[in-house]
């Protein structure tokens, strides 16, 4: 009989991720600015995530890449929340998109990223013009990093 597994998450560490995405939007601030956008961050302070950071950001920062390259008079928000238990959607949304397909087609190179985190996009459209990509990603719990490290020590 097969069991269903997920796959592992790399380096799990636990990490504010309203800071870390305070970091990517800075660094992307000039270029929203030159399409004349909002970059906002709705991630509430002290919501942690035990996932490989470098996976996780990198993934966010493509993200925002392809939003930012195809917005215009935009304003671009990220938020995130639990589902699930142990899984977190980190949402990233463009309430004037008008180059949807585009971003769609840009998220195929993005794809393999998310799920090597052992996660998955979703992409949706309302009313023509807000876009929401959704990054669904395992976590990993308290007790099962002490699990991993005990186990490496041993």
């Amino acid at each position: 009989m097969k069991t269903l597994e997920m796959t592992p998450i790399l380096n799990p560490v636990n990490t504010e991720l309203k800071p870390l995405v305070d970091e990517l939007l800075k660094n992307s601030l000039p270029f929203a600015v030159h399409n004349r956008s909002l970059l906002l961050n709705d991630i509430p302070a002290a919501f942690g995530i035990n996932a490989d950071k470098n996976l996780v950001a990198k993934t966010l920062s493509r993200l925002l890449t392809t939003f930012i390259t195809y917005a215009s008079d935009s304003c671009i928000r990220i938020s995130a929340e639990r589902i699930y238990g142990n899984m977190v959607q980190i949402n990233v949304r463009d309430n004037n998109s008008t180059h949807s397909y585009a971003v769609a087609c840009a998220l195929q190179k993005i794809v393999p990223m998310a799920e090597k985190s052992g996660g998955h996009l979703n992409i949706t459209n309302r009313r023509q013009k807000i876009t929401t990509i959704s990054f669904i990603f395992p976590v990993v719990k308290e007790d099962q990093v002490q699990l991993q490290s005990f186990r490496g020590a041993a």
